[in-house]
């Protein structure tokens, strides 16, 4: 997954899935946050947004995922 100009290499082809449903700004955050190790006030700084907005969106991504895997997981 091309991120940032560097490539994250998502061996679970389940996770890299439900990475690529989100939208572009959601999954910045979930890979920026826990791929690159940074914070919600880097996150903020770098997109222009406040901490509260950059949790919010985690949160909002992260239930995104767990729907999209719990789908799959009954297929």
């Amino acid at each position: 997954m091309k991120f940032l100009n560097n490539s994250i290499r998502i061996v679970d082809p389940l996770l890299f899935n439900a990475l690529s449903q989100l939208k572009e700004n959601k999954r910045q955050i979930i890979l920026l946050f826990y791929f690159c190790g940074f914070n919600d006030r880097e996150i903020a700084e770098l997109n222009h947004m406040s901490i509260s907005g950059v949790w919010y969106q985690r949160q909002v991504a992260i239930k995104e995922m767990r729907r999209y895997l719990e789908g799959k997981h009954y297929e």
